[in-house]
C-alpha cells in the first residue's frame, strides 16, 4: 500500500470479519476504510465503534483504504494466515507446512 487511498479486497473470508480484526495488520496506519456496497459504508478507527457504519469486511466486497503519511505500510488489505476460510474454486491453499 502507498499513502493515500489504495483500493483493495481480501483473498479470503476471515473467521472474524469486524473490521477492526481484519485492519489488525495495518493499524494505526490508516484513517479511513470506506467499502462500497449499500450507499457507502465508513469505518474511522478514532470513532467511537457505534458512530461506524462499516462493520465487517469479506472476500466478496472491495474497500478503499486512507494510509497516512510516513508510515510505511507496505501489505494489501489481508486477514493474518491463521484467519481466512478457504473457499471451494478460490484459488486459495494454505502454505505448505501451515495449520
Amino acid at each position: 500500500m502507498v499513502e493515500d487511498w489504495n483500493l483493495g479486497s481480501l483473498f479470503a473470508n476471515p473467521f472474524n470479519s469486524g473490521v477492526s480484526v481484519v485492519q489488525i495488520p495495518i493499524a494505526g496506519q490508516y484513517v479511513v476504510i470506506q467499502g462500497f456496497d449499500q450507499g457507502g459504508p465508513s469505518y474511522y478507527p478514532d470513532l467511537p465503534p457505534g458512530l461506524n457504519t462499516l462493520e465487517q469486511m469479506d472476500a466478496e466486497h472491495g474497500a478503499r483504504t486512507r494510509i497516512t503519511a510516513g508510515t510505511g505500510a507496505a501489505r494489501h488489505l489481508s486477514a493474518s494466515d491463521d484467519d481466512v476460510t478457504p473457499r471451494p474454486g478460490s484459488g486459495w491453499a494454505p502454505r505448505p507446512g501451515s495449520g
